[in-house]
């Protein structure tokens, strides 16, 4: 059997999808679970769940791939979500339009960054403007996300429209702000929004946090998802 798999993947208005078996499939790390279609043939013994779970999960997956469709305007037929990509070492190059699952390690380290999975996504410890934060990795927001006292005192650049599938939230606006990040010892410019309350308040009882780290970041560095090590890391390589 191999132990890799690799897909194509584009970017089109800020979403990240791969062309998997015919399909497009946006690639989510800020999704716990995937859609009803998508499966790696890498990946064996799949999560146990019941079947009532299993029925209400697909129904609610087919619902948030539905809304995210309709709501981003960008034609897209199924989402991998964490419970299958945590099962493997996930790289992702914008620059050379690739995506890699694979059973073993896939590039040497450059930037280590130790990552947690909490409620089911992954989540790293940062600095912004010198201040310790907790991010969400989120290849699936185009842009980043701060909590409220992290932007205190700051004044926004300008506002940005995005949306959010579930929650009764849709689409909503946001103030955004330009703050200075350090990952690992890689210091540059972000740009963030605050995420609507409703949001904020699920992310912070589920994760501990309400703040995102959107997939602009891999404009600028291309990454492995160390899932499958016994202390899970992220790696950032630069982009030349």
């Amino acid at each position: 059997m191999k132990d890799c798999e690799i897909y194509d993947v584009v970017v089109e208005k800020g979403h990240i999808l791969a062309k998997m078996n015919g399909n497009r499939v946006l690639i989510d790390t800020g999704s716990p679970f995937s859609g009803s279609s998508i499966s790696l043939n890498i990946v064996s013994n799949q999560e146990e769940i019941s079947q009532l779970t299993s029925v209400l999960i697909k129904e609610k997956m087919e619902e948030v791939v539905r809304e995210t469709v309709r709501l981003s305007q960008v034609d897209f037929d199924d989402l991998l979500g964490m419970d299958i990509i945590k099962k493997t070492n996930f790289y992702l190059n914008l620059k050379e339009k690739k995506a890699i699952f694979s059973l073993k390690r896939i590039t040497k380290d450059k930037i280590f960054i130790p990552l947690s999975i909490t409620a089911g996504v992954p989540k790293i410890e940062a600095s912004l403007d010198k201040r310790k934060a907790y991010m969400i990795i989120d290849t699936g927001a185009f842009i980043s996300y701060f909590e409220p006292k992290s932007v205190n005192g700051k004044s926004p650049t300008r506002k940005q429209q995005d949306f959010y599938p579930m929650l009764d939230i849709g689409k909503f606006e946001t103030d955004v702000y330009e703050m200075e990040i350090d990952l690992g010892g890689e210091v540059f410019m972000i740009e963030g929004g605050i995420l609507p309350l409703k949001l904020r308040e699920a992310l912070k009882i589920l994760a501990d946090t309400s703040a995102l780290l959107g997939n602009s970041i891999f404009q600028k560095y291309a990454a492995e998802f160390c899932f499958l090590e016994e202390s899970p890391f992220l790696n950032l390589i630069p982009l030349v």
